[in-house]
Order: C-alpha cells, then structure tokens, then sequence
C-alpha cells in the first residue's frame, strides 16, 4: 500500500504556498480591468487605448511562456519562481505610478512576462513533489485556485480602491505578491532532498532514498533536441488550443450572450455569468480528480489522461447542443454552466500531458503546450467576434465550436507518454 501520512508534510505546505501564490496571481491579472474604468477616466484614455493595455499582458504572456519554461528547467523551480514574482510584483507596484498610456503598457508588459511562466514552473514543482498518483488532482486544484483569485479580485481591488486609491491598489497588490514571492524563495527547495525538513518516508513516498545530494546534481539540465522535442509536444499543444478555444470563448461572450440573445439587465447578466464561470472551477477540481483516480484504477499514464480529456471534449460538445435549437433561458444556463464544468475538466490532464510527455524538462513542455490555451486566448474572441458581426447568428459560433471539440478526442490519440507510464506502472506496483 502506498503511504500515507497524516501529518502536514513538507511537500503539502509547498503545495499550499503554490496554491495561494495562483490566487495572488490571478488577482494581479485581473486587478486592471476592475480598476479600468477609473484609470480611464482620470488619464482620459479611449477604449482602444485600455484595450492596447489589456492585450499588452496578453501577448507577452503568451509570447514569453516557452522561454520562461526553459529558463526555468536551466535555473531551478526556486530561482525561476522567485524571479517570476519579482517581475511580476515590479511590474504591479508600477501600475500605480504610471503617468500615461505608454508606461501603463510597460507596466503590463513586465506583469505578463512575470506570470508567463508561474504555472509551467509550478508543474515542475508538483512532479517533484507530489506523488504521481495525486499529481492530477494537485493540478486541478492549483488551477482552481488561480480562478478562484479571478472571482476574488473584484472585491479585494474594489475595496483597496474606494479605502485607499487606484494608484495605492496596485501598490498594496504589488506588495504583497513580492511577500509571497519571498516565503516561497525562503521554504522552497528544487529537489526534496535537498530540504532539511523533509523526512525518509517522505522521500520514499516521492520515489527518493534518504541519500544527500549536491544542488548541482539536481541543477543538470540535459540539452534540448529540438526535433524530437517539438515531435513529442504538438499534439498535446493543439489539444490544449481546442480547450483553450471553448474556455475562452465562455469567458468571454458569456456575458453578452445573455445580454444580446436574452435582453437580460445587467443584474441577472451578472448572476448567471457568475453561475456559469462558477461551474467552471468545479470542473477543474473534479478533472483533477478524475485523472487521477483513473490512474489508479487502470494504472496508465496515458489512459488516465488521454479518456479524461476525451470524456469532457465530447460531454463539453454534448452540453452546448441544446443552445443551437433553443433559446429557452434556463437551458442556456444549463447548458453553458454543464459545458464549462466538463471543458475544465480537461485542464489537469492537459498540463499533465506537459508534463509526462518530457519530464526531464517539465518547465519546457509544460509551457510549451499552455501556449496552445494562450494562442488560442488571442485569436478566439476575434474570430468569434468576427463571425458574430458577419452573421448576426449565435448558431454558427455552436456550430464551430462544436467542430472544434470534434477534433480534440482524434489529436489526443496521438500523444505518447510510454516512457513515463512504464515508470508510473512500475510504481504502481510497488505502492499495491
């Protein structure tokens, strides 16, 4: 039997700092847009100035993910980490001084480069930390977290602006994420060998001996080869752009769906977005969840990932078919709170998928297939903004988000784990 320990270990109080520094990040990503409206009136900024601040953050998050993944396989989970937070904490606290427009992208420009690479480090965290067969739920989990930060920022940054100011807000904001950035630098180690407050059978749980090691043998980093890299990466990449398409989409027209389709005010806009974006986190901790209990029931890697990310693109599909035949309110709710609920079920086991694919450089790969989900941030409100506009008709977006989802469960086939399941089976075994 694997084992078990009731006590807070070392591996859980590291994986509870990563969980509320997800929460602190994505109230810094979100702090702008709450603050938007003031900030725009005061330095009398157009629409599409606030909008260039908003993508700003945007394009280098997506843009300096991989590269932010690499340095952090090269540096350490530790040192990559602590320089993310500095980042991103400089580019908060700077907000708050900003003059003008130009300053204000410059600001979100360090803002994203810092959270660029947050998650593809953490993931590099939780596969050194976490036992394997509780790393999807740990994932699922984290990233729940993150929105969870999305659904508190509205009245953590609405209170610090009406007790203090705007510019005070982001102040206070940056200050705090620079605290977290420093108890995670103090307590986290790159290997848990490394730590002194880890214990023996907390190492044997990780599939570690009690032996000492040197930090410079965890520091080696092996080359990349490119080809192979990319070979092994892509299809989990693109399974990550077809979630990240529906994801983004219901985060960003839900709301003026209700509003264009049903005529509703913008109380009960407010309400049922809130609902639908709440099922949105369950889904993710369910998904987490899911994979991982399916791993132990089949005891494949690349089962437990691959039938969980297929099982929630198909339920995701099923889910918004109703919203093309009918435009009955509670079904659309229904509907859109069910689709969102089984499409964040696949989150866990897509940054999973990051990570069994090429363990040896978790950081990378993990960063690297987050960019499908960021990619498609980018262009997936366009597009449908752009359909919506050429033909009037919420039908056509269904419909091609629902080809979409079609191709999702044939691109995951492709993906290959085999290395890292012969292992996780071999330890399977062990721990039965």
């Amino acid at each position: 039997m694997p084992i078990q320990s009731k006590t807070l270990t070392v591996g859980k109080k590291i994986f509870a700092l990563l969980c509320m520094n997800a929460v602190i990040m994505y109230i810094d990503r979100s702090n702008l847009s709450i603050a938007a409206p003031i900030i725009q009136s005061e330095m009398g900024l157009s629409n599409v100035s606030i909008g260039a601040a908003f993508s700003a953050f945007s394009i280098t998050y997506a843009g300096f993910m991989i590269v932010g993944g690499r340095i952090g396989d090269i540096i350490g989970s530790r040192l990559g980490l602590t320089i993310c937070g500095i980042l991103w904490a400089i580019g908060t606290v700077s907000t708050g001084l900003v003059g003008g427009l130009i300053t204000l992208i410059v600001a979100r420009v360090v803002v994203g480069a810092g959270e660029s690479a947050v998650y593809p480090i953490s993931s590099s965290v939780i596969a050194r930390w976490i036992p394997a067969e509780r790393r999807g739920s740990a994932q699922g989990i984290m990233h729940g977290c993150g929105r969870l930060g999305a659904a508190l920022a509205p009245a953590a940054v609405t209170s610090l602006v009406l007790s203090f100011s705007w510019r005070w807000a982001f102040i206070i904001l940056g200050a705090v994420s620079l605290i977290m950035t420093v108890v995670i630098s103090v307590f986290l180690r790159d290997d848990p060998r490394l730590h002194p407050g880890v214990t023996r059978e907390e190492l044997a749980s990780l599939g570690h001996d009690d032996k000492k090691i040197a930090r410079a043998e965890v520091m080696r980093s092996p080359p990349i080869v490119w080809s192979e890299f990319i070979a092994k990466v892509w299809p989990a990449t693109v399974v990550s752009f077809i979630y990240g398409w529906f994801s983004w989409f219901l985060l960003s027209w839900v709301p003026l769906y209700f509003s264009r389709a049903h005529g509703l005010e913008i109380k009960k806009v407010a309400l049922f977005s809130t609902l639908v974006l709440i099922f949105g986190v369950l889904g993710m901790v369910s998904g987490g969840l899911a994979t991982d209990l399916w791993l132990k029931r089949t005891g494949s890697l690349r089962r437990a990932r691959r039938d969980t990310i297929i099982v929630s693109f198909l339920a995701a599909l099923i889910c918004i078919v109703p919203l093309v035949f009918t435009l009955d309110l509670m079904v659309d709710v229904v509907s859109l709170a069910l689709g969102y609920f089984f499409i964040e079920c696949a989150d866990s086991s897509i940054w999973m998928l990051g990570m069994d694919v090429l363990p040896e450089h978790s950081a990378t790969s993990t960063a690297t297939v987050n960019t499908g989900f960021a990619t498609a941030g980018a262009v997936s409100p366009i597009i449908v903004g752009w359909l919506l506009d050429a033909t009037q008709s919420w039908n056509d977006v269904f419909i091609i988000s629902i080809v979409i989802l079609l191709i999702g469960p044939v691109v995951v086939s492709f993906v290959r784990v085999y290395e890292v399941e012969d292992a996780a089976e071999s330890q399977l075994r062990k721990a039965s």
